[in-house]
């Protein structure tokens, strides 16, 4: 079988944003273009800035981003999203969709 090689990962580092919710305001940002969009609700132990730095899931991304735009959030309280105090749990996770869907149009 030939061998198959990963396409480096993008060094174009998207541009973050932010939308407000009811408890404060979270980061978000933008990979790729095209008509399907993929909303990625990030894991507790994750944030944004790791997902972008880490050269194995940026890859990753990139790849999930050929031909369809990729939203990835932070959770609220952590990454580059507003300090609060909020238990980790999926619900805070879950009420940022709405606000990031509605800022990234």
């Amino acid at each position: 079988a030939p061998a198959t090689t990963m396409a480096p990962p993008s060094t174009a580092a998207p541009v973050v944003r932010y939308a407000r919710t009811g408890h404060g305001v979270v980061a978000w940002t933008s990979i790729g273009s095209g008509p399907e969009t993929i909303l990625q609700v990030p894991e507790a132990w994750s944030h944004l800035e790791s997902a972008l730095d880490d050269g194995r899931l940026r890859a990753g991304l990139d790849r999930l981003a050929k031909g369809r735009r990729v939203l990835l959030l932070d959770r609220r309280g952590a990454g580059l999203s507003e300090r609060l105090d909020v238990a980790t749990s999926p619900d805070p996770a879950v009420e940022a969709v709405a606000p990031v869907l509605d800022a990234a149009g």
